[in-house]
């Protein structure tokens, strides 16, 4: 299921953007937000979201940026009138860049190439994350693991054996949630591993591909063992 949000203050608009949706593809599920804050505070997780790009309390850019120093990796498209984008938007990396007034075959047929994009997107996730002011899309398969720090959490990479830092403005739990079926399991109340990174594993504590040892704590060991176990058993 390809899970679609719309956010536009003009609920008229967003209501047809979903009924052309709905009519002409297969596995989507959609969800109208009119207010741009209520959606800012959503945690959900969505594959792609439509933006309108003049709303009266955020414009679409500025929710754009903030939704991805969230560290929202969803697909952006700006769905909007008669207004041009600006050289801002580009900072976070939009889809497609739609007028509301388009005619309806030219909108299907983009329609069709962004919920493609989508499945794509669901073999091959990324997340969004900041690195010295800059937001940087992190691919999942790089993280090594993540690490509870003061506001957020801090993201390990190892990439062709180079090690990396990334600073997520996140709570652990809701990565947790969010990356549970990319094979990441919590060893420790201050950390979350991607299995695919362990080389070695005793119960006591995993040592990563880029060498570094973490314990897995008592009261995670038993949770943690049956999730190694179930990634190993899909592995072989």
């Amino acid at each position: 299921m390809i899970e679609v949000a719309i956010c536009d203050d003009v609920k008229e608009d967003a209501e047809k953007l979903k009924d052309c949706l709905q009519e002409n593809f297969l596995g989507i599920s959609t969800e109208i937000f009119t207010d741009e804050l209520k959606f800012l505070d959503s945690e959900k997780e969505f594959d792609v979201i439509f933006l309108d790009f003049s709303m009266p309390k955020l414009s679409g850019e500025e929710l754009a940026l903030k939704l991805r120093e969230k560290g929202t990796g969803s697909l952006l498209v700006f769905f909007t009138g008669s207004q041009e984008p600006t050289p801002g938007i580009f900072r976070v990396e939009p889809f497609r860049y739609l007028l509301k007034d388009m005619g309806q075959d030219k909108l299907i047929r983009e329609l069709e190439e962004i919920i493609h994009k989508c499945h794509e997107r669901r073999a091959s996730k990324y997340i969004y994350a900041k690195r010295k002011g800059d937001i940087i899309r992190v691919p999942i398969y790089d993280i090594s693991y993540i690490e509870l720090a003061k506001h957020g959490c801090v993201v390990h990479t190892v990439c062709k054996g180079e090690s990396g830092e990334y600073f997520l403005k996140k709570n652990i739990r809701e990565i947790d949630r969010e990356l549970e079926s990319s094979g990441f399991a919590r060893a420790h109340n201050s950390y979350l591993i991607s299995m695919e990174h362990v080389v070695s594993y005793n119960k006591s504590y995993v040592q990563m591909d880029d060498n570094v040892e973490l314990n897995v704590s008592r009261s995670y060991r038993k949770s943690f063992d049956m999730a190694f176990r179930k990634f190993i058993l899909k592995r072989n």
